[in-house]
């Protein structure tokens, strides 16, 4: 049995939430979103210290088209999977496992196959479109065969964490894949290659990433049907692909929508202003991706026990864990959310001289990601109650609203309009879905777990934060101690009022305390 059948296949047995499990599969997670946020801010600081503001920002509009074109090749098939297999799990399905898998998998290759071939055939286009020229379709064209293999090494690492591995998802999805970038990206600077090798470290990683994750996937099935011998029979594949792509088909849409959202700010930037600045644009808007992992890792914790829990009605087990992780990304990542708004010029001036000209646009887009992170784990509520539909409406309505206020913003007001673009997006998107878990769903989320957490936040940044914008000359230096002492100030807040956090739950994993966290988790349920 491989290291986390046993935990993951025991958590079906009751209907209430597992906050010890989601504690866990939450550290295990955030250890490996802090790899990936560290070698994502190496790879951005090596591009562009090593290329500049202009040629980085031609590496980041290719990165920008391959990781849509990525997206739309899984098919939604990586979210229908952590639905799909969490809730055979639940129901007594386990023989349905495998089946799953190849329903969702087959056709993410034949996605691939099509996309590889239209990015090869569309290249000039492409290049002419994003404000390129021939050298950016040649790069579009080298990449076309990992277009191939991206996708479904990203479903099948899906896979991992819709079964319950969390060490084998994290392993391929925050720390194989990300941390080979920027070694092979520094390698190449050292050796004296141009923009064709960096855009080569970006896409050889998925090469390692599919061949980790075929294994860990085959092993980890096994060990499910072995754990289950006497799970209900496998049903017709027919029936089982009905079911998944029924879920599936409207996320495939959804996904490739949010991710248009994501990027489309580069490439307008790129193609209406010019590729400096979407270079610098890029790097600022990169840092605010890095402070979503800790929202990702937590995520990633709670999707499968949320299918979980909705399979099996308990709407009051849900919210609880709902609220109890919103907490806990808040803490995670509003403090860093408080040090990039406030701290802006000297964050960006990592990157190389001439990358601080985007400490507005940067200092927008934090602050709008307070206001995402607050509004909690929705999305993935929304999606692990089966509404994929609605959440595709919701990403066209944001992709359009998006668009048309990007092409108003961006000839006026360069990047930052591109930024109040963005972060009018995010905020209103957040605000719906908030609504449609309410009323959709019929999720009941308290904030009386949140605000303490936004309050130590607060308390402890914003003081020294200001002194830094309005009596320093916003230099690095005098922005080091300024920050440390506000990560000091904020640990003693959570540690002298630990009694309004649920903190117990993640007591449970730190070493030498499992035993007794556990216990107190399980009396406390």
């Amino acid at each position: 049995m491989s290291r986390d059948s046993a935990p993951a296949e025991q958590g079906v047995a009751g209907p209430r939430a597992d906050l010890g499990g989601a504690a866990r599969n939450g550290a295990i997670a955030l250890a490996g979103s802090g790899v990936a946020a560290v070698t994502g801010l190496l790879l951005n600081v090596v591009i562009g210290r090593g290329f500049g503001p202009a040629a980085s920002g031609e590496f980041f509009v290719v990165v920008a088209v391959l990781t849509v074109i990525t997206t739309i090749g899984k098919l939604g098939a990586d979210t229908g999977l952590v639905w799909a297999v969490a809730r055979a799990r639940a129901l007594g399905r386990q023989r349905d496992v495998r089946t799953t898998l190849r329903v969702a998998v087959l056709p993410s290759i034949v996605a691939g196959v099509l996309l590889a071939v239209l990015l090869f055939l569309l290249a000039p286009w492409l290049a002419g479109l994003t404000g390129g020229g021939a050298e950016q379709a040649r790069l579009f064209r080298q990449s076309a065969p990992f277009v191939l293999i991206a996708g479904p090494a990203l479903v099948l690492t899906a896979g991992l964490r819709g079964s319950g591995s969390i060490f084998g998802y994290t392993a391929v999805q925050n720390v194989i894949v990300p941390g080979l970038r920027p070694v092979l990206a520094g390698l190449t600077l050292a050796a004296g290659l141009g923009l064709g090798a960096a855009i080569l470290t970006w896409n050889l990683p998925f090469v390692a990433g599919l061949v980790v994750a075929v294994f860990l996937v085959a092993r980890r099935t096994r060990a499910i049907e072995q754990a289950h011998p006497d799970a209900a029979p496998a049903r017709p594949p027919r029936d089982v692909a009905a079911e998944f792509w029924r879920f599936s088909g409207p996320r495939a849409v959804t996904a490739a929508l949010e991710v248009a959202i994501v990027w489309a700010d580069v490439l307008v930037v790129a193609a209406l202003a010019t590729p400096r600045d979407a270079g610098i644009y890029a790097a600022a808007s990169r840092f605010i991706l890095t402070g979503t992992l800790a929202e990702g890792a937590m995520r990633v914790a709670m999707a499968p026990e949320i299918s979980r829990l909705l399979a099996l009605r308990d709407l009051d087990g849900a919210a609880r864990l709902s609220s109890v992780v919103t907490q806990w990304t808040v803490l995670l990542s509003w403090p860093l959310y408080l040090v990039l708004a406030l701290y802006s010029p000297a964050v960006l001036s990592v990157f190389g001289p001439g990358f601080d000209d985007g400490s507005n646009a940067l200092t927008l887009l934090s602050v709008a990601m307070l206001a995402v992170m607050a509004a909690g784990n929705n999305q993935t509520i929304l999606l692990m109650g089966g509404r994929s539909g609605l959440q595709m409406i919701n990403r066209a309505v944001a992709l359009s609203g998006n668009l048309v206020m990007n092409f108003l913003l961006v000839p006026a007001w360069g990047m930052n309009g591109a930024a109040v673009a963005w972060s009018v997006t995010w905020v209103a998107d957040a605000l719906l879905v908030m609504l449609e878990v309410r009323y959709a769903i019929g999720l009941k989320r308290t904030w009386r777990r949140v605000v303490p957490a936004m309050t130590m936040a607060a308390v402890a940044f914003v003081p020294t934060g200001l002194v830094y914008r309005l009596l320093t000359d916003g230099g690095t230096v005098a922005a080091v101690p300024c920050a440390a002492l506000g990560v000091v100030v904020f640990g003693v807040l959570v540690v002298t009022n630990s009694r309004h956090l649920d903190v117990e739950p993640m007591r449970g994993v730190l070493p030498g305390r499992g035993r007794v966290g556990a216990a107190r988790s399980s009396a406390g349920r």
